[in-house]
């Protein structure tokens, strides 16, 4: 009597499951799950160079909102990446922000719009995650915001050109506060811009007097003196709290 269903070993086959293979030997569930994979990877890596080349742009502002920070935040939170630990998104996006401030590094327009999309995507981040731990950023060097800059002290001559050259200094804190306010920055983030600034004048003014005999006289005293004067004006002419604060 013939076994049915069996094999010449006596095995019965006819309820084994046996999946089907494709002509590589590799099971067909597999391979379509592979490519499944595969089109969700393209699809996403899709949405991350729309997202590098949106952000490389100036995206503006809506009200007081910064564009790009709200954009960045939205999308790695619809894409789930705050649940990942490895992603590649974060670091592209640090490296174009990076590219921008380094190729612009003279530009302070674009360096306020990106500290001010970056303050508004901490903030965001903040909200949103849960604190592991307080890590303090590193200090930057004062000398970096004043980058360029001329010597109070330097080329000492008449009066007149001495005052000058304060009031050239307070057009240009005008012209930076502007760009900080134009590119909506936050005030506490401006009064710390600034806290470094005066800073800066103080410890470069008083190194030159002190290290340089010749400038240790009543006349550069004057000229100090004025010079911090016309800076307290320009403080108070600023109208602008974070300002006023600082000085």
């Amino acid at each position: 009597m013939s076994k049915k269903g069996g094999s010449d070993d006596g095995t019965i086959l006819g309820n084994s499951s046996i999946p089907a293979l494709d002509t590589n030997g590799t099971p067909a569930a597999s391979r379509q799950l592979t490519r499944e994979r595969s089109e969700l990877d393209e699809k996403q890596q899709e949405h991350h160079d729309m997202l590098i080349r949106c952000i490389a742009q100036n995206c503006g502002f809506s009200g007081n909102r910064t564009v790009a920070a709200c954009i960045i935040f939205k999308c790695l939170l619809n894409w789930g990446s705050f649940e990942v630990e490895h992603t590649s998104v974060f670091y592209r996006i640090i490296q174009t922000i990076g590219h921008a401030i380094e190729t612009q590094a003279d530009n302070n327009d674009v360096l306020a719009y990106w500290l001010s999309n970056s303050s508004t995507l901490l903030l965001l981040l903040q909200r949103t995650l849960k604190p592991s731990g307080v890590t303090q950023a590193p200090k930057k060097s004062r000398t970096s915001l004043m980058k360029g800059g001329r010597s109070p002290t330097k080329n000492i001559g008449g009066q007149q050109d001495l005052i000058g050259h304060w009031q050239d200094i307070a057009r240009s804190l005008t012209n930076f506060l502007n760009t900080l306010k134009a590119n909506n920055v936050p005030p506490f983030l401006i009064r710390k811009v600034f806290v470094q600034i005066f800073t800066f004048i103080n410890v470069q003014l008083f190194n030159s007097l002190l290290l340089s005999k010749e400038f240790c006289s009543l006349s550069n005293g004057e000229y100090v003196k004025a010079g911090l004067t016309e800076i307290e004006q320009w403080c108070v002419g600023a109208t602008y709290e974070a300002i006023q604060l600082t000085f």
